[in-house]
């Protein structure tokens, strides 16, 4: 009887790669060309070639192959925040019971900050205990909720003391014996502390953190995991992504085989000038820094796309990208696949506040906003 031997028969992926490393790639792909990440299947996925040798993934080039490709999705896919809201503070040390007061600092316009505000704890809050406050733009604090470290979703709200005032949870009114539990950092500094834990900065309390290596995105869009196991906190500050449309990572929705031929470029990013707070991990980051990590899926950055850098030269990460090279607004806009005209997140911070992140706007210019808004997903991707 003869044996049977299974021949795995290349895919076009395959080729598509043989060709990148055999330098053919340039010619076999020209910039503009549009492949589907499932091949023939017209509607998966549609990726566009934007550069040739741009990104490399540094254990490859060690092996010898010194050229890519870099795709990018032709629509935007995605409709997703960067980073939710964050806690304003993280416990170390044990909060008895009791009558505090926490000053908050003026964030920007009439956002009720500039004053101390008194609240009163029924229960001890333990070491490694998350306190959030319920705080929009443009309206005052309204509450305290106090996470547990040991079950992280269940809120044990804080009893609070009525004086007249328009919320029951907080008071700007003065409670006999409250105990300063200290002060949360301002937008553009980080003067922030306490002697019961790590305080974070106003406006990441407010609109969330523009470091995108720490970001919700950059996990979702580098894990094929499902019930939003994708998602684990990043910082002591994070609170969990709270998107139900989004309970799978990025990697799950791509062809296999596409995925199989994805390298993990080295890429770069950078801070901003005001406050960032080191990863739970002890990977650290000093301020107006570029740093750098490799990713499967990543986003660009606003040089890449061909926008002017900022004059700060920490801030002017990446080169730009054959495919915008002479770009203009129509180069740069993307489209949802109703046809509507889409926002798209860049993975490089507006260097001048700790929450704000470039974006390219639905009209193809270069603009900032908070990270907890919903902006679109032009996802990058290099073969190598």
């Amino acid at each position: 009887m003869p044996i049977m031997v299974k021949v795995e028969i290349p895919g076009p992926w395959d080729f598509v790669r043989k060709s990148v490393r055999e330098g053919k790639a340039a010619t076999d792909y020209p910039i503009g060309t549009i492949l589907y990440d499932d091949w023939e299947n017209e509607n998966s996925t549609a990726f566009q070639v934007i550069a040739h040798d741009k990104h490399f993934d540094p254990t490859l080039t060690a092996k010898g192959y010194t050229h890519s490709m870099t795709l990018c999705e032709l629509k935007a896919s995605d409709y997703i925040t960067l980073c939710e809201k964050q806690a304003f503070m993280y416990t170390t040390k044990l909060i008895p019971a009791g009558n505090y007061y926490v000053y908050i600092p003026t964030y920007s316009g009439a956002q009720g900050g500039n004053m101390n505000y008194y609240f009163t704890t029924p229960t001890d809050l333990l070491p490694g205990s998350q306190l959030v406050l319920t705080w929009n733009l443009a309206a005052n604090p309204s509450r305290i909720t106090a996470y547990s470290p040991t079950v992280d979703k269940t809120a044990m709200e804080n009893t609070t003391v009525t004086d007249g005032w328009d919320s029951v949870y907080l008071s700007r009114n003065s409670i006999s014996g409250s105990i300063n539990l200290g002060t949360i950092s301002s937008a553009t500094s980080s003067s922030g502390s306490s002697n019961y834990g790590m305080m974070n900065n106003i406006s990441r309390v407010q609109e969330g953190s523009n470091n995108y290596f720490q970001s919700c995105l950059r996990q979702y869009l580098n894990s094929d995991k499902t019930n939003m196991e994708w998602w684990k906190p990043q910082t002591f500050f994070d609170r969990p992504f709270s998107d139900t449309w989004y309970p799978t990572g990025k990697l799950a929705s791509l062809n296999e085989e596409f995925l199989s031929v994805l390298a993990k470029p080295q890429i770069e990013s950078a801070t901003n000038q005001y406050f960032e707070t080191n990863s739970i991990d002890g990977t650290t980051f000093k301020l107006n820094t570029r740093y750098s990590f490799q990713d499967t899926i990543f986003l660009l950055a606003p040089i890449e796309v061909g926008f002017s850098g900022w004059s700060i030269p920490e801030q002017n990460v990446g080169t730009v990208l054959d495919y915008y090279v002479n770009s203009t607004y129509s180069t740069r806009t993307k489209y949802y696949k109703n046809g509507t005209a889409a926002a798209w997140w860049t993975r490089v911070p507006y260097p001048f506040s700790a929450s704000r992140q470039d974006y390219v706007t639905n009209s193809g210019d270069n603009s900032f906003m908070q990270p907890n808004n919903y902006s679109g997903v032009a996802a990058a991707v290099c073969i190598q």
